[in-house]
Protein backbone atom coordinates (compact mmCIF):
# COMPACT_ATOMS: atom_id res chain seq x y z
CA UNK A 1 0.00 0.00 0.00
CA UNK A 2 2.67 2.19 0.85
CA UNK A 3 4.71 1.50 -2.13
CA UNK A 4 1.27 1.97 -4.16
CA UNK A 5 1.17 5.23 -2.50
CA UNK A 6 4.92 6.69 -2.98
CA UNK A 7 4.08 5.73 -6.58
CA UNK A 8 0.74 7.82 -6.81
CA UNK A 9 3.08 10.90 -5.60
CA UNK A 10 5.81 9.94 -8.17
CA UNK A 11 3.31 10.37 -11.19
CA UNK A 12 1.72 13.74 -10.00
CA UNK A 13 4.87 15.06 -8.86
CA UNK A 14 5.65 14.21 -12.67
CA UNK A 15 2.51 15.67 -13.92
CA UNK A 16 3.26 18.80 -11.72
CA UNK A 17 6.16 18.83 -13.46
CA UNK A 18 5.56 18.48 -16.61
CA UNK A 19 3.23 21.31 -16.35
CA UNK A 20 4.73 23.68 -14.77
CA UNK A 21 7.35 23.11 -17.66
CA UNK A 22 4.88 23.34 -20.31
CA UNK A 23 3.62 26.85 -18.59
CA UNK A 24 7.05 27.95 -18.66
CA UNK A 25 7.16 27.12 -22.59
CA UNK A 26 3.77 28.61 -23.38
CA UNK A 27 5.13 31.70 -21.49
CA UNK A 28 8.45 32.11 -23.15
CA UNK A 29 6.66 31.52 -26.89
CA UNK A 30 4.01 33.56 -25.91
CA UNK A 31 6.48 36.45 -25.02
CA UNK A 32 9.37 35.57 -27.26
CA UNK A 33 9.77 39.12 -29.47
CA UNK A 34 9.50 38.72 -33.34
CA UNK A 35 12.87 40.36 -33.56
CA UNK A 36 16.24 39.04 -32.27
CA UNK A 37 19.36 40.83 -32.30
CA UNK A 38 22.15 39.32 -34.46
CA UNK A 39 25.50 40.21 -33.08
CA UNK A 40 27.85 41.88 -35.44
CA UNK A 41 31.39 43.35 -35.36
CA UNK A 42 30.04 46.29 -36.03
CA UNK A 43 28.40 49.26 -33.78
CA UNK A 44 26.76 50.55 -36.73
CA UNK A 45 25.35 48.27 -39.86
CA UNK A 46 23.87 49.81 -43.12
CA UNK A 47 23.64 47.30 -45.26
CA UNK A 48 23.04 43.28 -45.40
CA UNK A 49 22.96 40.97 -48.31
CA UNK A 50 23.12 37.72 -49.24
CA UNK A 51 25.35 36.07 -51.97
CA UNK A 52 25.73 32.76 -53.80
CA UNK A 53 24.50 30.01 -51.22
CA UNK A 54 23.46 32.21 -48.68
CA UNK A 55 26.61 33.63 -47.86
CA UNK A 56 25.81 36.72 -45.86
CA UNK A 57 27.70 40.28 -46.75
CA UNK A 58 27.72 42.76 -43.44
CA UNK A 59 28.66 46.09 -44.07
CA UNK A 60 29.31 48.60 -41.39
CA UNK A 61 31.05 51.55 -39.29
CA UNK A 62 31.72 52.05 -35.92
CA UNK A 63 30.17 55.84 -36.88
CA UNK A 64 26.56 56.84 -37.52
CA UNK A 65 26.31 57.30 -41.30
CA UNK A 66 23.61 58.26 -43.54
CA UNK A 67 24.15 57.37 -47.01
CA UNK A 68 20.53 59.93 -47.71
CA UNK A 69 21.81 62.77 -46.02
CA UNK A 70 25.94 62.54 -45.70
CA UNK A 71 28.40 64.81 -47.96
CA UNK A 72 30.71 63.23 -49.94
CA UNK A 73 33.45 65.66 -48.71
CA UNK A 74 32.84 63.80 -45.31
CA UNK A 75 36.73 62.33 -44.87
CA UNK A 76 35.32 58.31 -44.22
CA UNK A 77 37.68 56.01 -42.39
CA UNK A 78 35.32 53.06 -43.01
CA UNK A 79 35.82 49.29 -40.88
CA UNK A 80 35.06 47.40 -44.44
CA UNK A 81 33.00 44.40 -44.41
CA UNK A 82 32.61 40.99 -42.71
CA UNK A 83 30.93 37.84 -44.33
CA UNK A 84 29.37 35.09 -42.40
CA UNK A 85 28.36 31.34 -43.53
CA UNK A 86 26.01 30.51 -41.18
CA UNK A 87 23.68 33.47 -40.50
CA UNK A 88 24.98 35.61 -38.06
CA UNK A 89 26.41 33.32 -35.84
CA UNK A 90 30.08 34.03 -37.38
CA UNK A 91 32.13 35.79 -38.77
CA UNK A 92 35.18 35.96 -41.24
CA UNK A 93 36.99 39.53 -41.69
CA UNK A 94 37.52 41.96 -41.80
CA UNK A 95 37.75 43.28 -45.12
CA UNK A 96 38.46 46.04 -46.65
CA UNK A 97 39.99 47.88 -43.27
CA UNK A 98 39.77 51.70 -43.91
CA UNK A 99 37.42 51.59 -46.23
CA UNK A 100 33.27 52.55 -46.00
CA UNK A 101 31.71 49.65 -47.94
CA UNK A 102 28.65 50.61 -49.57
CA UNK A 103 27.92 47.32 -51.64
CA UNK A 104 29.79 43.98 -52.64
CA UNK A 105 28.82 42.15 -55.60
CA UNK A 106 29.81 38.60 -57.25
CA UNK A 107 30.73 38.47 -60.99
CA UNK A 108 29.87 35.45 -63.23
CA UNK A 109 33.75 34.99 -63.30
CA UNK A 110 33.93 34.75 -59.54
CA UNK A 111 35.37 38.37 -59.02
CA UNK A 112 34.18 40.41 -56.83
CA UNK A 113 33.46 44.34 -56.65
CA UNK A 114 32.99 46.51 -53.38
CA UNK A 115 31.61 50.27 -54.29
CA UNK A 116 34.01 51.87 -51.32
CA UNK A 117 34.49 55.32 -50.18
CA UNK A 118 37.84 56.88 -48.07
CA UNK A 119 38.82 59.82 -47.33
CA UNK A 120 36.50 62.21 -49.72
CA UNK A 121 36.98 59.48 -52.67
CA UNK A 122 34.37 57.11 -53.95
CA UNK A 123 35.93 54.10 -55.75
CA UNK A 124 35.21 50.62 -56.72
CA UNK A 125 37.85 47.94 -55.85
CA UNK A 126 37.88 44.29 -57.52
CA UNK A 127 39.08 41.05 -55.88
CA UNK A 128 40.27 38.53 -58.16
CA UNK A 129 38.53 35.11 -57.61
CA UNK A 130 37.71 35.28 -53.74
CA UNK A 131 36.12 38.32 -51.41
CA UNK A 132 39.80 38.32 -49.89
CA UNK A 133 42.03 39.38 -52.27
CA UNK A 134 41.65 42.88 -52.64
CA UNK A 135 43.58 44.76 -55.21
CA UNK A 136 43.41 48.75 -53.48
CA UNK A 137 44.17 50.28 -56.81
CA UNK A 138 40.48 51.56 -57.60
CA UNK A 139 39.29 50.61 -61.15
CA UNK A 140 37.49 53.67 -60.98
CA UNK A 141 37.27 57.17 -58.94
CA UNK A 142 35.63 60.28 -58.08
CA UNK A 143 34.25 62.17 -55.76
CA UNK A 144 30.34 61.48 -57.16
CA UNK A 145 29.29 59.20 -53.30
CA UNK A 146 28.41 55.77 -55.36
CA UNK A 147 26.30 53.84 -53.69
CA UNK A 148 25.41 50.13 -55.77
CA UNK A 149 26.57 47.94 -58.21
CA UNK A 150 24.73 45.21 -60.36
CA UNK A 151 26.40 43.02 -62.91
CA UNK A 152 23.75 42.32 -65.85
CA UNK A 153 24.55 40.63 -69.26
CA UNK A 154 24.46 42.26 -73.27
CA UNK A 155 25.16 40.52 -76.16
CA UNK A 156 26.35 37.48 -74.12
CA UNK A 157 28.62 40.03 -72.18
CA UNK A 158 29.08 41.33 -68.75
CA UNK A 159 27.78 44.98 -68.05
CA UNK A 160 28.51 46.76 -65.09
CA UNK A 161 26.21 49.26 -63.63
CA UNK A 162 26.98 51.56 -60.42
CA UNK A 163 24.42 54.43 -58.70
CA UNK A 164 25.01 57.60 -57.46
CA UNK A 165 22.72 59.95 -55.58
CA UNK A 166 24.38 63.40 -55.38
CA UNK A 167 25.10 64.02 -59.12
CA UNK A 168 22.45 64.63 -62.28
CA UNK A 169 24.89 62.00 -64.00
CA UNK A 170 23.55 59.09 -61.44
CA UNK A 171 24.20 55.89 -63.92
CA UNK A 172 28.03 54.78 -64.72
CA UNK A 173 27.43 51.95 -67.50
CA UNK A 174 31.10 49.64 -68.48
CA UNK A 175 31.75 46.91 -70.43
CA UNK A 176 35.23 45.83 -69.52
CA UNK A 177 35.39 45.81 -65.71
CA UNK A 178 35.79 49.56 -65.97
CA UNK A 179 38.76 49.99 -67.93
CA UNK A 180 36.52 52.38 -69.77
CA UNK A 181 33.21 53.78 -68.46
CA UNK A 182 30.42 55.98 -69.93
CA UNK A 183 27.04 57.43 -68.53
CA UNK A 184 23.51 57.16 -69.55
CA UNK A 185 21.63 59.50 -70.70
CA UNK A 186 18.59 59.71 -67.72
CA UNK A 187 20.45 62.95 -66.01
CA UNK A 188 18.87 62.17 -62.85
CA UNK A 189 20.85 60.64 -59.38
CA UNK A 190 20.04 57.23 -59.09
CA UNK A 191 18.56 55.90 -55.94
CA UNK A 192 18.23 52.36 -56.77
CA UNK A 193 18.79 50.20 -59.55
CA UNK A 194 17.57 46.29 -60.13
CA UNK A 195 17.91 43.65 -63.39
CA UNK A 196 14.47 41.42 -63.67
CA UNK A 197 15.92 37.52 -63.21
CA UNK A 198 13.37 36.80 -65.53
CA UNK A 199 13.72 38.91 -68.46
CA UNK A 200 16.72 40.96 -67.93
CA UNK A 201 15.45 43.81 -68.50
CA UNK A 202 16.57 46.65 -66.30
CA UNK A 203 14.74 49.34 -64.02
CA UNK A 204 16.15 52.29 -62.01
CA UNK A 205 14.34 54.26 -59.36
CA UNK A 206 15.66 58.01 -59.84
CA UNK A 207 14.46 61.45 -58.76
CA UNK A 208 15.95 65.28 -60.25
CA UNK A 209 14.66 68.52 -58.86
CA UNK A 210 11.31 68.55 -60.70
CA UNK A 211 10.42 64.40 -60.38
CA UNK A 212 11.14 60.98 -59.97
CA UNK A 213 10.63 58.19 -62.24
CA UNK A 214 11.37 54.34 -62.67
CA UNK A 215 12.84 54.17 -66.12
CA UNK A 216 13.32 50.52 -68.13
CA UNK A 217 15.73 49.65 -70.63
CA UNK A 218 15.00 46.34 -72.32
CA UNK A 219 18.26 47.20 -74.21
CA UNK A 220 21.24 46.77 -71.48
CA UNK A 221 20.71 50.15 -70.62
CA UNK A 222 21.52 51.84 -74.25
CA UNK A 223 17.56 53.69 -74.60
CA UNK A 224 15.15 54.23 -71.10
CA UNK A 225 11.55 54.54 -70.86
CA UNK A 226 9.88 57.66 -69.32
CA UNK A 227 6.50 56.76 -68.54
CA UNK A 228 5.75 58.03 -64.54
CA UNK A 229 1.93 57.84 -65.10
CA UNK A 230 0.78 57.52 -61.31
CA UNK A 231 4.24 58.28 -60.03
CA UNK A 232 4.13 62.04 -60.74
CA UNK A 233 5.25 64.20 -57.98
CA UNK A 234 7.15 61.49 -55.97
CA UNK A 235 10.28 60.83 -55.01
CA UNK A 236 11.22 57.27 -56.29
CA UNK A 237 13.31 55.44 -53.68
CA UNK A 238 13.68 51.61 -54.71
CA UNK A 239 12.83 49.42 -56.91
CA UNK A 240 11.64 44.87 -57.17
CA UNK A 241 10.98 43.30 -60.30
CA UNK A 242 9.06 40.40 -59.47
CA UNK A 243 11.17 37.50 -59.90
CA UNK A 244 8.42 35.11 -61.51
CA UNK A 245 5.64 37.59 -63.15
CA UNK A 246 7.79 40.17 -65.68
CA UNK A 247 5.25 42.36 -66.11
CA UNK A 248 5.14 43.00 -61.98
CA UNK A 249 7.42 45.74 -60.43
CA UNK A 250 6.99 47.65 -57.08
CA UNK A 251 8.52 50.91 -55.97
CA UNK A 252 8.96 52.54 -52.62
CA UNK A 253 8.35 56.15 -52.62
CA UNK A 254 7.89 59.60 -50.90
CA UNK A 255 7.84 63.71 -51.49
CA UNK A 256 9.90 66.55 -50.75
CA UNK A 257 8.20 70.05 -50.41
CA UNK A 258 9.97 73.29 -50.92
CA UNK A 259 11.24 73.28 -47.14
CA UNK A 260 12.89 69.97 -47.44
CA UNK A 261 9.85 68.35 -45.81
CA UNK A 262 9.15 64.63 -46.91
CA UNK A 263 6.54 62.95 -46.75
CA UNK A 264 6.18 59.14 -46.75
CA UNK A 265 3.82 57.79 -49.77
CA UNK A 266 4.11 54.10 -49.64
CA UNK A 267 4.69 50.99 -52.12
CA UNK A 268 3.62 51.45 -55.39
CA UNK A 269 2.79 48.75 -57.68
CA UNK A 270 2.76 48.34 -61.72
CA UNK A 271 1.68 45.02 -63.86
CA UNK A 272 2.69 46.54 -66.85
CA UNK A 273 6.59 46.64 -66.12
CA UNK A 274 6.28 49.96 -65.08
CA UNK A 275 4.34 51.77 -67.71
CA UNK A 276 1.66 52.98 -65.01
CA UNK A 277 1.32 52.88 -61.43
CA UNK A 278 -1.21 52.39 -58.44
CA UNK A 279 -0.76 53.25 -54.76
CA UNK A 280 -0.75 49.54 -53.06
CA UNK A 281 -0.15 49.57 -49.76
CA UNK A 282 1.95 50.94 -47.01
CA UNK A 283 0.59 54.21 -47.44
CA UNK A 284 2.18 57.38 -45.90
CA UNK A 285 5.27 55.28 -45.32
CA UNK A 286 8.62 56.04 -45.92
CA UNK A 287 9.75 52.53 -47.85
CA UNK A 288 13.59 52.81 -48.39
CA UNK A 289 14.07 48.91 -49.59
CA UNK A 290 11.71 46.37 -50.82
CA UNK A 291 12.97 42.68 -51.52
CA UNK A 292 11.30 39.90 -52.59
CA UNK A 293 12.37 36.07 -51.70
CA UNK A 294 14.58 34.67 -53.85
CA UNK A 295 12.16 31.79 -54.90
CA UNK A 296 8.58 32.27 -53.48
CA UNK A 297 7.75 35.86 -55.05
CA UNK A 298 4.86 35.66 -52.88
CA UNK A 299 6.89 36.69 -49.94
CA UNK A 300 7.46 40.16 -50.22
CA UNK A 301 9.26 42.71 -47.34
CA UNK A 302 9.95 46.28 -47.05
CA UNK A 303 11.83 48.59 -45.30
CA UNK A 304 9.50 51.14 -43.95
CA UNK A 305 12.01 53.40 -41.68
CA UNK A 306 10.94 54.13 -38.10
CA UNK A 307 7.94 52.10 -38.80
CA UNK A 308 9.80 48.56 -38.74
CA UNK A 309 9.88 45.84 -41.47
CA UNK A 310 6.70 45.76 -44.07
CA UNK A 311 5.52 41.90 -44.96
CA UNK A 312 3.53 40.64 -47.17
CA UNK A 313 2.51 37.07 -47.54
CA UNK A 314 0.20 37.22 -50.86
CA UNK A 315 2.70 39.15 -53.11
CA UNK A 316 2.21 42.36 -51.59
CA UNK A 317 -1.75 43.03 -51.67
CA UNK A 318 -1.79 43.71 -48.10
CA UNK A 319 1.22 44.81 -46.08
CA UNK A 320 1.47 44.13 -42.24
CA UNK A 321 4.26 46.56 -40.72
CA UNK A 322 6.48 44.89 -38.12
CA UNK A 323 8.66 46.05 -34.92
CA UNK A 324 8.16 43.87 -32.31
CA UNK A 325 11.90 43.18 -30.64
CA UNK A 326 13.56 46.29 -32.71
CA UNK A 327 14.88 48.85 -30.20
CA UNK A 328 13.67 52.26 -28.94
CA UNK A 329 14.35 55.06 -31.90
CA UNK A 330 15.15 52.51 -34.81
CA UNK A 331 14.73 53.30 -38.48
CA UNK A 332 14.39 50.55 -40.59
CA UNK A 333 16.76 51.41 -43.77
CA UNK A 334 17.84 48.05 -45.48
CA UNK A 335 16.72 44.38 -45.46
CA UNK A 336 17.76 40.90 -46.92
CA UNK A 337 15.72 37.71 -47.21
CA UNK A 338 17.64 34.60 -47.07
CA UNK A 339 17.19 31.96 -49.91
CA UNK A 340 15.39 29.67 -47.45
CA UNK A 341 12.11 27.97 -47.59
CA UNK A 342 8.96 29.42 -46.17
CA UNK A 343 7.19 27.56 -43.48
CA UNK A 344 3.65 28.34 -42.77
CA UNK A 345 4.36 30.84 -40.88
CA UNK A 346 6.36 32.72 -43.09
CA UNK A 347 9.98 33.82 -44.01
CA UNK A 348 12.91 35.08 -42.41
CA UNK A 349 13.89 38.65 -43.13
CA UNK A 350 17.49 40.30 -41.84
CA UNK A 351 16.78 44.46 -40.96
CA UNK A 352 20.15 46.76 -40.91
CA UNK A 353 19.11 49.86 -38.44
CA UNK A 354 20.17 53.31 -39.50
CA UNK A 355 22.30 54.21 -36.54
CA UNK A 356 21.31 50.73 -34.95
CA UNK A 357 22.93 46.76 -35.41
CA UNK A 358 21.41 43.98 -37.52
CA UNK A 359 18.21 41.71 -36.37
CA UNK A 360 16.83 38.97 -37.59
CA UNK A 361 13.07 37.63 -37.42
CA UNK A 362 11.41 34.58 -36.67
CA UNK A 363 9.67 33.42 -39.83
CA UNK A 364 6.74 35.93 -40.26
CA UNK A 365 4.51 36.73 -42.64
CA UNK A 366 1.14 39.19 -43.36
CA UNK A 367 -2.20 38.05 -41.86
CA UNK A 368 -5.61 38.29 -43.40
CA UNK A 369 -6.38 42.25 -44.02
CA UNK A 370 -8.85 43.56 -40.90
CA UNK A 371 -8.88 47.16 -39.66
CA UNK A 372 -6.93 46.76 -37.16
CA UNK A 373 -2.71 47.71 -36.99
CA UNK A 374 -0.35 46.71 -34.36
CA UNK A 375 1.54 50.19 -34.92
CA UNK A 376 1.85 52.41 -31.82
CA UNK A 377 2.24 55.51 -33.64
CA UNK A 378 0.06 58.83 -32.55
CA UNK A 379 1.86 61.88 -33.13
CA UNK A 380 5.39 61.07 -32.20
CA UNK A 381 8.76 62.42 -32.96
CA UNK A 382 11.80 60.44 -33.91
CA UNK A 383 13.74 60.52 -32.37
CA UNK A 384 13.74 62.62 -29.48
CA UNK A 385 16.28 64.14 -28.39
CA UNK A 386 17.32 64.93 -32.25
CA UNK A 387 20.67 64.86 -33.50
CA UNK A 388 22.06 65.97 -36.91
CA UNK A 389 18.85 67.89 -37.31
CA UNK A 390 16.90 64.87 -39.15
CA UNK A 391 14.02 63.84 -37.54
CA UNK A 392 10.82 62.01 -38.70
CA UNK A 393 7.13 62.65 -37.58
CA UNK A 394 5.02 59.82 -36.61
CA UNK A 395 1.36 60.63 -37.38
CA UNK A 396 -2.36 59.65 -37.60
CA UNK A 397 -4.63 61.55 -39.74
CA UNK A 398 -8.19 60.57 -38.97
CA UNK A 399 -9.74 63.07 -42.32
CA UNK A 400 -8.30 64.27 -45.40
CA UNK A 401 -7.72 67.44 -44.50
CA UNK A 402 -4.39 69.81 -44.47
CA UNK A 403 -2.24 69.44 -42.24
CA UNK A 404 -0.15 73.01 -40.37
CA UNK A 405 3.08 72.53 -39.22
CA UNK A 406 4.60 75.08 -37.23
CA UNK A 407 8.18 74.86 -35.07
CA UNK A 408 8.74 77.48 -32.57
CA UNK A 409 11.50 78.10 -30.28
CA UNK A 410 11.32 78.45 -26.28
CA UNK A 411 11.53 82.56 -27.14
CA UNK A 412 8.16 81.98 -28.98
CA UNK A 413 9.57 82.51 -32.71
CA UNK A 414 8.16 80.60 -35.41
CA UNK A 415 11.34 79.16 -37.16
CA UNK A 416 9.32 76.88 -40.00
CA UNK A 417 5.66 76.77 -41.35
CA UNK A 418 4.51 73.80 -43.63
CA UNK A 419 1.26 72.99 -44.89
CA UNK A 420 0.79 69.58 -45.90
CA UNK A 421 -1.99 68.20 -48.16
CA UNK A 422 -3.25 64.93 -49.70
CA UNK A 423 -2.27 62.89 -46.30
CA UNK A 424 -3.28 59.46 -46.15
CA UNK A 425 -5.92 58.33 -44.43
CA UNK A 426 -4.18 56.13 -41.17
CA UNK A 427 -0.42 56.32 -40.62
CA UNK A 428 2.05 59.24 -42.15
CA UNK A 429 5.23 59.84 -42.18
CA UNK A 430 6.45 63.14 -42.44
CA UNK A 431 10.42 63.51 -41.97
CA UNK A 432 12.05 67.25 -41.40
CA UNK A 433 16.07 67.30 -42.43
CA UNK A 434 18.73 69.70 -42.34
CA UNK A 435 16.73 73.08 -40.68
CA UNK A 436 19.97 74.18 -38.91
CA UNK A 437 18.21 74.01 -35.58
CA UNK A 438 20.56 75.24 -32.56
CA UNK A 439 20.84 72.76 -29.62
CA UNK A 440 18.07 73.90 -27.57
CA UNK A 441 13.99 72.68 -26.73
CA UNK A 442 11.39 73.24 -29.22
CA UNK A 443 7.83 73.07 -29.96
CA UNK A 444 5.99 71.17 -32.75
CA UNK A 445 2.14 72.82 -33.02
CA UNK A 446 -0.22 70.35 -35.25
CA UNK A 447 -3.14 71.96 -36.45
CA UNK A 448 -6.10 69.99 -38.47
CA UNK A 449 -9.21 71.34 -38.58
CA UNK A 450 -10.04 72.16 -35.44
CA UNK A 451 -7.83 69.83 -33.61
CA UNK A 452 -4.56 70.88 -32.63
CA UNK A 453 -1.87 69.18 -30.27
CA UNK A 454 1.69 70.58 -29.23
CA UNK A 455 5.06 68.46 -29.19
CA UNK A 456 7.90 68.98 -27.17
CA UNK A 457 11.28 67.83 -28.72
CA UNK A 458 14.93 68.66 -27.70
CA UNK A 459 17.96 68.76 -29.96
CA UNK A 460 21.33 67.98 -29.50
CA UNK A 461 24.70 68.00 -31.27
Amino acid sequence: MRIFEKLKKVRTMKRFTLLFTGLILVTYFSTAQIFQKVETPFEQVHKVKFLQDNLMVVLGDSLYIDIWNSSPFIPYFGSGFYTSSDFGKNYQGPYLSGYTCFDVTKSAESDYYAVTMQLNRSSILRSQGSYSNWDLTPLIEDTKLMQKLIIGSYKGKERYFVTSINTSEGLTISDDSFATTNFSNLLSTINDLKISQKTGDIFIASDNSNYGRIARSTDGGNTWTKDVSGLEGLRILCVQPSTTNPAFVYCGADTVTFNKVIIGKGIYFSNDTGKTWTLLSAKGFRVFDIQEHPTESNFIASACGELGVGISGISGQWFDIISDGLPQNFDVRNIAIPNLPSSKSGIQVYAALLDGGLYQSNNITSNIPTNSSNLAVSSKIFPNPVRNNHFSLLFNSKVNETLKIEIINTLGQSLLVENISNLNIGDNVISFESLSLPTGSYIMLLQQGNNLQNINFEILK
